[in-house]
This record gives structure tokens, C-alpha cells and sequence, in this order.
């Protein structure tokens, strides 16, 4: 069963928001804790980025408006999961393309060995 993604974005009138989990804004950085069971799909909308986990967990998410930057936290490696697999697409006409140098390309995505403690991954515009 698929799980509704868990969209992030600002709007003029109420600010930053978020559906699925708790958001907490810094001063250069807006975060989101998904909440839902999955937590497994996000919409970052300002970059126009939809991020999909074929394995492994976001535990946080941080998108940094400034730079384009978004970095994940993943949760940390299962028995029945020891890597992750990371698809990034652009959904937007003007949203821009995500590299990251985590793991390696593998069928379209990335494969990111996780250990045993959380993993990050950075996914940088270009």
C-alpha cells in the first residue's frame, strides 16, 4: 500500500507547513519528522522535489531555502534492511535537479548502505 507523500512548503499567509509530521523551523533551515507509518515519500515543494524510499525510513528531513539543500537522516539498518534505495525526481518546470555522492546508482536510483546508527545523505541542486 502506498502512503500519501508528506509534502513541505511555505506559504506567504501561514508560513511553513507540513502534513504527516512535525515541522520546525531554524533560522537558515526548515525540518520535518514524518510521522506516518511509511515515512517512506516527501515533496519538498519550493525545490519542486519528490523524494521516494523503495527501503529504509526518513527519520528527518531539512530543506535549507538559501542554498537548495535538502539532507536526509535515515533510520538505521535492519536485519531485513541493510540499504537503502533512493529515487529523486524533479516535478516541477522550474525545479531543479539533486545529485548526492551516498552510495551508488543502481537501476534508476541509489543503493546507501545504512548503518547501524542513523545515516545522512545530502542531496545537493544543481
Amino acid at each position: 500500500m502506498l502512503m500519501p507523500p508528506r509534502p513541505i512548503w511555505s506559504r506567504t499567509t501561514f508560513g511553513w507547513l507540513a502534513y504527516g509530521g512535525n515541522l520546525t523551523k531554524a533560522a537558515d533551515s526548515v525540518s520535518v519528522m514524518p510521522k506516518d507509518g511509511a515515512r517512506a515519500r516527501l515533496f519538498v515543494a519550493p525545490a519542486g522535489t519528490w523524494i521516494t524510499l523503495e527501503a529504509g525510513k526518513i527519520a528527518t528531513a531539512r530543506y535549507t531555502p538559501k542554498t537548495g539543500t535538502i539532507t536526509l537522516t535515515l533510520d538505521p539498518a535492519t536485519t531485513a534492511t541493510p540499504a537503502a534505495r533512493l529515487f529523486v525526481e524533479t516535478t516541477t518546470k522550474g525545479g531543479r535537479a539533486y545529485t548526492t555522492d551516498a552510495g551508488t546508482d543502481t537501476r534508476g536510483g541509489r543503493t546507501i548502505p545504512l548503518s547501524a546508527g542513523q545515516t545522512t545523505v545530502t542531496l545537493t541542486p544543481h
